[in-house]
């Protein structure tokens, strides 16, 4: 799941063509292929770590495997929001906040469901 939807992302980004001046389109770019590498690293270690402290109380492997597949799933649809994005100057403004657009939803679901998982 996290090769076909790291590879989805990365033809998704490749898709959507910049528009802006060529100077702004080249700084894009370069901010875009910087972000989509740091999240491609961190995407499975990030979902499978946060449940670390749900794995010593009395779960199940499934119910924790089901609960990291839907946290990935919310990082994967937060991650393509932002590929969305066409305008260069806008990657240019937000550069500082791209990873933690999507880390903020990660984390929201990663509470949620070791909540879910604690409580039941």
């Amino acid at each position: 799941m996290v090769s076909n939807s790291v590879q989805r992302t990365k033809e998704a980004a490749a898709a959507t063509k910049l528009i802006g001046s060529k100077k702004q389109i080249e700084w894009a770019s370069r901010i875009r292929e910087k972000w989509l590498y740091i999240v491609k690293r961190g995407l499975p270690t990030q979902v499978l770590f946060s449940f670390d402290k749900v794995r010593g109380a009395d779960v199940s492997p499934e119910a924790i495997e089901q609960a990291a597949t839907t946290v990935l799933a919310v990082r994967l649809a937060a991650i393509d929001d932002v590929v969305t994005h066409s305008q260069a100057a806008w990657w240019i403004d937000f550069r500082d906040h791209l990873e933690s657009m999507v880390n903020r939803l990660t984390d929201v679901a990663i509470k949620s469901e070791c909540s879910a998982l604690l409580n039941k």
